[in-house]
């Protein structure tokens, strides 16, 4: 493992923002000012497997409040040669 790095940017803001409204969608804003937020993803780890480097981003959900019980979801992969 190369890095791992925590609330990463997914996209830019204004790539979320276009594919929002493509979906018809609202895009997530933050509650306080109403403005759009940059979505993240919780962790993103940097791998190198041989000559290549791997970027796995996961997201974490809670499964029981007040517990440290978290379920893992991988959400995607992309590799650079």
């Amino acid at each position: 493992m190369i890095d791992i790095r925590e609330q990463f940017p997914l996209l830019p803001l204004d790539k979320t923002l276009y594919i929002a409204q493509k979906l018809g969608i609202k895009h997530p804003t933050d509650p306080k000012n109403k403005l759009p937020i940059i979505m993240t993803t919780d962790m993103l780890l940097t791998i190198k497997q041989e000559e290549s480097i791997k970027f796995i981003a996961y997201f974490l959900r809670k499964l029981q409040e007040n517990k440290m019980n978290y379920l893992v979801y991988q959400v995607g992969t992309a590799c650079k040669s």
